[in-house]
């Protein structure tokens, strides 16, 4: 009985620090992306809108070089949200999925 209840702690403490990093992620995402946009600003002198440029990939080969890094980074920090992503879909229980039980 002691050990369920602390598999079941340890699994309630993995899922939350798994969705500290998913918040920490997505924050790194939306600031690397942003970071890039000042950056294409700057070399094309053109107003990129903050919101489509969350949105949209960054203009990776119109970057200077402290543009690319910041693209290098953005992309790094998707990779590690698509293994998020993995990790929660395999840590999850999908025996009672589509069964109607609730």
């Amino acid at each position: 009985m002691q050990l369920q209840a602390l598999i079941t702690k340890s699994i309630v403490n993995m899922d939350v620090l798994i969705a500290i990093l998913l918040i920490i992620d997505l924050y790194a995402i939306v600031f690397f992306r942003l970071m890039c946009s000042h950056y294409y600003q700057e070399v094309q002198n053109r107003k990129e809108s903050a919101f489509a440029a969350i949105f949209s990939f960054p203009p990776h080969r119109q970057l200077n070089a402290k543009g690319k890094k910041y693209s290098q980074k953005y992309w790094v920090a998707i990779g590690v949200l698509l293994i998020i992503v993995i990790l929660l879909a395999r840590s999850r229980d999908y025996s009672q999925l589509g069964t109607g039980a609730g």
